[in-house]
């Protein structure tokens, strides 16, 4: 898809929640779109139902003419957690979508990394099916 057509998707916190179906679903108020500043309190649900913890996305940098958001979140077992988006065209219908995380789970940093690797290619996968 085009670059604009994936930042438009990136800006909407609805696409954030099909990326991570059926794997993690979320119980809160989501804005309509992502807007600089903007802090959101969500209850994450394993597998779409089972209660897992709270966890808060605050996002400090968003930007439309570079395509990139990042995101500073926390947990009960993150210590940080930093995500930045970044999309760049690569021609006219097609674009690099790029997710960076940095991730301090304490002495459960190795544990943490393994699960949101296998979760971030599950999210890839489901981006790539939205293209």
């Amino acid at each position: 898809m085009s670059a604009e057509a994936a930042w438009t998707l990136v800006r909407e916190p609805a696409t954030f929640l099909h990326v991570a179906w059926p794997l993690l679903g979320a119980r809160g108020a989501l804005p309509e779109r992502w807007e600089q500043g903007c802090i959101v309190q969500l209850r994450l649900l394993g597998l779409g139902v089972l209660p897992l913890w709270r966890h808060q996305i605050a996002i400090v940098d968003l930007d439309d003419e570079r395509r990139t958001l990042a995101t500073e979140e926390t947990a009960v077992v993150l210590r940080r957690w930093r995500h930045r988006i970044s999309v760049a065209p690569e021609g006219a219908a097609e674009c690099r979508y790029v997710d960076e995380i940095e991730l301090d789970a304490g002495a459960l940093t190795p544990v943490a990394a393994l699960l949101v690797r296998g979760f971030f290619r599950w999210r890839q996968r489901r981006w790539r099916a939205l293209a």
